[in-house]
Order: C-alpha cells, then structure tokens, then sequence
C-alpha cells in the first residue's frame, strides 16, 4: 500500500507549507501510520490526525486508538498528534488525551445532537461533552487534561 502523501504532489504541498496557513494531515492510519507520520515531519507538517474514519466500512478492523499508541511513542513531541475515529462522550475524549493526543474532533455525537434538538443541539452536546469530561476528571483526581496519561489506561 502506498504512503498518502504519494497522492500529493510534494512541491505543492511544499508551496502550501510556505504560507502562514496551519497545515495538517488526515487519516493517519495503520499499515502506513509510521511512514505518513516521518512524511508530515519531513515536510515540515503542524500536525497529522490519527483516524479510521470512525470504522464505517469495516467495524472489525483496528480501531484508531491502537495505531495511536505507537505513533504517540515514536513521534510525540515532533508533531501535534490529534485523532478523530469513534468519540462520543467525555470519557473517549479523556482516554484518548491519556492515550497521548494532544487533540480530539468529533462529529456524530454533534449530529444527534443538532437532529434532535434542531439548533440549540450543538451548544446542549458541548455541554454533555463538558459535564461529561468533567466528571471523568473529579471521579480520577485529575485537575488539568493535559495530566491524563498519569491517570487513565
């Protein structure tokens, strides 16, 4: 299987790299997780987004918290590791902060949200989200996300 960034023409991804503009890579993902992730350094990347794109197609391969793990060992520090793939609640989103993102987007859980409570549903599922994480980090001990690892998994 090929690298992504072989699907990008890396002069352009280059010129890109020379605005102001923060520049990340999606879907980072196993077989070509470690490759793509040496890559987006290279080129001087802001960051990658661990993702399996929340599994849709094949929701018996691995999930994107396992090719998370060896990213975060290998490459934490070089680049801003985020993920995306499979947060619903507070409580994915304080074990993939202690799993070592530095950074987690969700998506489904603000589309419920806004279906069932047309447009009040977005600021009602931050708030779920927030009370929700909140509540992970009293149950824990834990006063600040950043100090989750030492707590979580």
């Amino acid at each position: 299987m090929q690298s992504r960034f072989r699907l990008f023409s890396v002069s352009n991804i280059l010129n890109i790299r020379g605005t102001t503009c923060t520049l990340v890579s999606p879907s980072i993902f196993k077989p070509n997780g470690e490759q793509d992730t040496e890559m987006a350094i290279k080129l001087g990347l802001d960051g990658i987004i661990v993702s399996n794109h929340g599994g849709r197609q094949l929701d018996a391969g691995q999930s994107a918290i396992k090719s998370l793990t060896p990213i975060v060992e290998k490459y934490k520090g070089q680049i801003k590791i985020m993920m995306y793939s499979g947060l619903r609640s507070g409580s994915d989103i304080a074990r993939t902060l202690a799993s070592g993102a530095e950074f987690t987007f969700m998506g489904r859980s603000f589309m419920h949200g806004v279906a069932a409570l047309g447009n009040e549903g977005g600021n009602h599922t931050i708030s779920m989200l927030k009370t929700q994480l909140q509540q992970v980090m009293e149950q824990v001990c834990c006063e600040r996300v950043e100090h989750f690892p030492r707590f979580l998994v």
